[in-house]
């Protein structure tokens, strides 16, 4: 069964963030290190339905700068 308040609550929220991180904010500059490191790529190839998919190593992903961390997930998503 669909539960419409929950689902409510869950736009609103994705609505704040998105307010909150505009898309484009990120760019490729802001998070060069991260890139180059391979912290997340596209995979070669695509799943079985054809989609294209990212590949995350986490052991690349360290606590030292957690801001560079979201702002990669945000320039991912984008």
């Amino acid at each position: 069964k669909f539960d419409v308040e929950e689902g409510f609550k869950m736009l609103m929220n994705y609505v704040q963030w998105r307010l909150s991180n505009p898309e484009n904010a990120v760019r490729q500059e802001d998070i060069k290190a991260s890139l180059d490191a391979k912290k997340i790529y596209v995979g070669k190839h695509t799943d079985k339905a054809g989609r294209i998919y990212f590949v995350c190593v986490a052991r690349k992903h360290k606590r030292v700068n957690m801001q560079e961390t979201r702002q990669l997930i945000i320039y991912s998503l984008d």
